[in-house]
């Protein structure tokens, strides 16, 4: 009697179990989701922080991510009334706002590249002005270069609005009133850059980690009776997993994509540089017209645009990764933390 209980019990145990990749049918190897690289030793270090975030290297980010977790309005509402989903609410929360960061930073960079052409702008309208003086060129020279350097103003004003707009969205998130960061936030900073190789999360440790992973399990879990389920209930569970792993693949695929346009618009930089510096000497020794200056100009703006996008892009691609890998640990002594329940969001 003594003996059959133990076996039905240990039966149901491993029926509240949810199915291993192997049981699932899913042949994925055990292997790196996300481009790795370095030193076992830094691989070692990465897997060792739970704060992704810090991998940015940016102590603002650091302080702003960790006074949201403190004082957000939605972690403490989660911590209150769905506990178990606090994993979730706090990783939620944490890239949010380091997105938003992000954003604002890459924002701040664009104005002050418009700056730096409103600047190349006033100098060449300054040379037209006097080679038209001289009667070296048309004045129609100086009339576009004015007209073109208002056509580059007027790209401020969006850019400074999406500054104010970010700023109070990463106020709100911390649980703070628009304004409240002041001149820490507001003072030009450049775009985090993070590291180019991450340690991957393998697909076995994922379905522990994820927040919709672990709610799949709970429901698998739930859906039978002394060991018995229907299979409706195993195939949810598989196509959970599916969906987990085609998005983590999917977002390293995005991280890889953004690193290599970052790095072909760097190139593109330097050489649009050389054609404008080359263009404004031609210009100016009257070796050249207005036209091949004003396209040498607008080209170089137009890749100084387009590299900031991606130095924003990059940055909020492996946020994606880190997000996908599963949220962030709850700590016994963080406000809103489960004392002795350091891993409740991954019952």
């Amino acid at each position: 009697m003594v003996l059959s209980l133990c076996l039905a019990g240990c039966a149901q145990h491993q029926a509240l179990r949810p199915p291993t990749l192997g049981e699932l049918g899913l042949e994925v190897p055990d292997t790196r989701l996300v481009d790795t690289g370095g030193s076992e030793g830094e691989r070692q270090g990465l897997a060792s922080s739970v704060d992704w975030w810090r991998a940015f290297d940016d102590p603002q980010l650091n302080e702003l991510v960790e006074r949201a977790l403190a004082q957000s309005p939605e972690v403490r509402i989660a911590a209150l009334t769905h506990p178990k989903q606090l994993d979730e609410h706090r990783l939620a929360v944490s890239a949010d706002i380091a997105r938003s960061y992000v954003e604002l930073r890459g924002a701040q960079q664009r104005a002050e590249r418009i700056r730096e052409a409103l600047g190349r702008q006033d100098q060449l309208i300054r040379l037209a002005g006097f080679r038209s003086e001289a009667q070296l060129v048309p004045s129609l020279d100086m009339v576009r270069a004015t007209a073109e350097r208002d056509r580059i103003a007027a790209g401020i004003p969006p850019v400074e609005a999406r500054i104010s707009e970010r700023l109070g969205h990463i106020a709100a998130l911390a649980g703070d009133a628009p304004g409240a960061f002041g001149p820490n936030l507001e003072a030009v900073g450049p775009v985090p850059r993070g590291p180019d190789r991450v340690l991957d999360v393998p697909p076995a440790e994922l379905q522990r980690r994820r927040p919709d992973l672990v709610a799949a399990a709970r429901r698998f879990a739930k859906s039978g009776f002394l060991g018995y389920r229907p299979e409706s209930a195993r195939i949810a569970y598989k196509r959970a997993v599916l969906s987990a792993l085609e998005e983590a693949r999917a977002r390293n695929a995005a991280f890889r994509q953004a690193k290599a346009r970052e790095m072909a618009l760097e190139k593109a930089l330097e050489s649009a540089r050389r054609a404008a510096t080359l263009a404004y000497d031609d210009y100016r020794q009257g070796e050249a017209g207005y036209a091949v200056l004003e396209q040498a100009q607008g080209a170089l703006l137009s890749v100084e645009k387009s590299l900031e996008q991606a130095r924003t892009a990059r940055a909020c691609a492996l946020i994606d990764v880190f997000e996908a890998q599963g949220p962030v640990p709850v700590r016994d002594g963080q406000p809103g933390s489960r004392t002795g329940d350091a891993g409740a969001g991954n019952e």
